[in-house]
């Protein structure tokens, strides 16, 4: 336990407000815009930093000049959100074309009946770039939250296209990754004339900064940083920065002893491809920001420095910058230069109770060379985060429902397609893969579905796969399971069939090592590009969207979000090449580590149970015949 003085402890209460939240664009003094980069904005506008006393602390509390109109001296940027050739003509325009209510009331084409699912109750928060309410389903009663995001910002009179853009990128990135148990999960989304909707699951436990006010053993921290770590290992994979990674932005589902925490917000989330240029646009919230990302030149390990802050603070109490917590918080301009050139000072953490490994790791994120950081990965196989239970030193086994949560994650068309694939080899249509391939990659899955499928009816319900995984070890809420089968369960009748069950479930890495992959993605290609024309274009997706699936205009928006998945160069097309490429990365049997096992006495980390169920110890026997 990491103990403090008193006045220590009412000092580092006071000093948990020294966040800068989203809500302004900070404006340097020289009139040069930095974009997206957000202070919480606590007094009138001004041209010059303010500083606010609150019980003894000063806060830094907003920046607000602007830049000239017109001034030569702004510099150009290259677009953060980029428009897909079909999306509809507004998406395409100079991002700062002002756009009219008339133009944007349906702009995204996500359903508009929200009051007719579900009914509104209290505010739960506010913000400046959305309000949360507590929303009742309609038909079942079950709570969930709503965010409502303004389409015009707030205090603006019109709003254009970037801001258009950044929100169907928020929703994007929420419906991918909000698979992960290790994310909030996102169950609807609406619109109607002046706002998107986004219904989630509720947490009702509070943020991590609320726990905080509490002293977290470092065993406690080590648990909330594995998950912090797991949900940016995941973002990586699937190229995504996250880039806002603090203690507000991490809640709890419950206020259990064993609640789950779980990521929230993914306003600032931005799509960044491997390899990609650096981005250049600032982003994020102030105290936590990597030193690349002030100098304008950052990736994806600007998430791991910000996680080290973040580590840092839920240790100790104060951030890498405070000698200690008397130290006068410093102006925006002093904070920046802070980060950029200031030498950690880790030897006083032995003093302030802090382990010899616990040290080691916050060295190992809180380098200022993005190069010589630490990945989301590597942090991840760090010993301080596995110390406490040596005696379970078997990574990884009982991957059940790391499976479905990877699956799950996956865009829709990708899913779409891995299930054609599957049923590819379950009916060994062109004769791709031998008897004995076909025969070693379904064998387990078969053998696995007839054991959960109780009442032989040939599909496995709800209740049945609820009940082989609670007799497996694995704890799972009904919630979580229903999210994991909404995903699966491709014609959303409630019972997954075996087609289902096998694509989520199958090591698509070991039917890549065949020597037969590129043909079956061959033929699921040409299966989708019905006028063979070497490309897959929206029509092709919508014909094989089924009718019955959701409304036209819809499924017209679904279609839309299939072809940015995959779609690299915005041609608004699928080449064969983007086809191959898109399913062929992203489905290493490491990425599992990426996902709560969700095994019985875990603790949303890990267990040493070897009852469960393990794929990868049947995929080892039968390994040697598929590779041939």
């Amino acid at each position: 336990m990491t103990s403090y003085p008193p006045t220590v402890a009412c000092a580092r209460k006071q000093l948990q407000r020294f966040q800068f939240s989203a809500a302004v664009p900070l404006r340097r003094e020289s009139g040069l815009p930095v974009k997206n980069l957000l202070v919480e904005k606590l007094r009138p506008n001004n041209s010059k930093l303010r500083l606010a006393t609150v019980k003894g602390l000063n806060l830094i509390c907003g920046a607000t000049v602007t830049a000239r109109p017109g001034s030569s001296r702004q510099k150009r940027t290259r677009r953060d959100y980029v428009g897909n050739a079909t999306d509809k003509i507004i998406f395409r325009m100079h991002p700062n074309t002002g756009l009219s209510d008339e133009e944007i009331s349906d702009a995204f084409g996500y359903p508009r009946n929200l009051t007719e699912r579900y009914r509104t109750e209290d505010e739960i928060g506010a913000g400046n770039f959305g309000t949360v309410y507590r929303v009742i389903d309609t038909t079942t009663g079950e709570p969930y939250a709503c965010k409502s995001i303004p389409k015009v910002p707030k205090k603006q009179t019109h709003t254009n296209p970037h801001h258009l853009l950044k929100i169907r990128n928020e929703v994007d990135c929420m419906y991918r990754l909000g698979a992960s148990f290790d994310a909030v999960f996102l169950r609807d989304v609406f619109e109607d004339d002046k706002c998107v909707h986004l219904v989630m699951e509720l947490c009702e436990g509070g943020t991590l900064m609320d726990a905080n006010s509490v002293h977290m053993t470092e065993q406690t921290v080590a648990q909330v940083m594995r998950s912090v770590l797991r949900f940016l290992a995941l973002c990586h994979s699937r190229g995504v920065i996250y880039r806002d990674v603090k203690p507000d932005n991490f809640l709890f589902t419950t206020k259990d002893f064993d609640r789950i925490l779980k990521a929230t917000d993914f306003g600032l989330a931005i799509p960044h491809a491997p390899g990609s240029p650096p981005l250049t646009t600032p982003a994020g919230t102030p105290i936590y920001l990597a030193p690349e990302v002030i100098e304008k030149s950052y990736d994806e390990q600007a998430d791991l420095f910000s996680a080290g802050v973040m580590a840092f603070q839920l240790l100790t109490g104060r951030y890498p910058y405070w000698p200690d917590l008397k130290f006068k918080p410093p102006t925006m301009k002093e904070l920046f230069e802070l980060i950029r050139t200031h030498e950690i000072d880790f030897r006083q953490l032995r003093n302030e109770g802090i382990s010899s490994l616990a040290q080691d790791f916050l060295e190992g994120l809180l380098h200022r060379d993005p190069s010589r950081r630490m990945t989301a990965d590597e942090a991840l196989h760090h010993p301080w985060l596995w110390e406490e239970d040596e005696d379970s030193v078997i990574p990884f086994n009982g991957s059940f429902v790391q499976r479905l949560q990877h699956f799950a994650v996956h865009g829709h068309l990708k899913q779409y397609v891995l299930t054609l694939i599957t049923d590819s080899i379950i009916c060994g249509q062109g004769d791709i893969l031998t008897h004995d391939q076909t025969l070693q990659i379904l064998a387990p899955l078969k053998d696995l579905f007839s054991q959960m499928d109780n009442d032989a009816s040939g599909d496995v319900s709800c209740a049945e796969l609820e009940g082989e995984l609670t007799r497996e070890g694995y704890s799972l809420t009904e919630a979580e399971l229903q999210q994991l089968i909404c995903r699966i369960d491709k014609d959303h009748d409630g019972r997954i069939l075996f087609s289902e069950f096998a694509s989520s479930l199958i090591d698509w890495s070991v039917v890549q090592e065949t020597g037969h992959w590129e043909e079956l993605v061959r033929d699921a290609f040409e299966k989708l590009d019905s006028d063979a024309d070497g490309a897959i274009g929206l029509g092709e997706i919508m014909a094989a969207l089924p009718e019955s699936y959701c409304a036209e205009d819809e499924r017209a928006e679904l279609a839309r979000s299939m072809i940015r998945e995959f779609d690299n160069d915005c041609d608004g097309s699928i080449s064969w090449e983007e086809f191959l490429d898109m399913l062929s990365h992203g489905d290493t049997p490491e990425m599992l580590e990426f996902y709560d096992k969700r095994l019985s006495g875990s603790s949303g980390s890990r267990s040493s149970d070897s009852s469960s169920l393990d794929i990868d110890a049947e995929s080892d026997r039968h390994s040697e015949l598929v590779a041939n």
